[in-house]
């Protein structure tokens, strides 16, 4: 069974134009390339040379969200993210394996590619549902009960048409 997944598109979703282009990725580039890393141990020697003087707390946290991403995260598996902007989580499918590439336009280089199905309204959701994606982290597994309420709510199929207010 595939498995949903949040994924932030940075503080205030500043990633979130990149996102909706159909690719979206996660930080802590100085990792490097994870693609022959195979083992969050693997994962965890590439962070602690990349940041050495991080506390204990703050490497099982990146290791563990570089990890899924890298590793756990399957083609087919959902995604959500947020724009607070528009007050929106938009939902689609991640459809390629992680891969690490360098690019002037973007930011993170630890990326997978998503097709999008459309945005649900952060205000058809209980309250309950909208504090469980409402976790700081960069990313994290959605719930089944969660994942239930946005399937029953009314996907919006043109939220590329948007226009994103300045």
């Amino acid at each position: 069974m595939a498995k949903v997944w949040m994924v932030r598109a940075g503080e205030n979703a500043r990633f979130i134009e990149a996102f909706l282009k159909g690719v979206v990725s996660i930080g802590w580039n100085e990792t490097g390339d994870l693609t022959n890393l195979k083992t969050q141990e693997e994962i965890l020697r590439a962070y602690q040379k990349a940041f050495p003087n991080d506390t204990k707390a703050k490497i099982s946290t990146a290791v563990a969200m570089l990890y899924k991403f890298r590793s756990i995260i399957k083609q087919g598996d959902k995604i959500i993210t947020y724009n607070p902007e528009q007050r929106d989580y938009s939902v689609g499918t991640f459809v390629s394996d992680y891969f690490f590439k360098k690019a002037k336009e973007s930011e993170h280089f630890h990326l997978r590619k998503v097709e999008w199905e459309g945005q649900v309204r952060r205000d058809k959701l209980s309250i309950t549902s909208r504090n469980s994606l409402g976790s700081v982290l960069t990313l994290f597994t959605v719930n089944d009960d969660v994942w239930a309420e946005i399937k029953n709510c009314s996907i919006h199929k043109n939220f590329l048409l948007r226009p994103r207010k300045l």
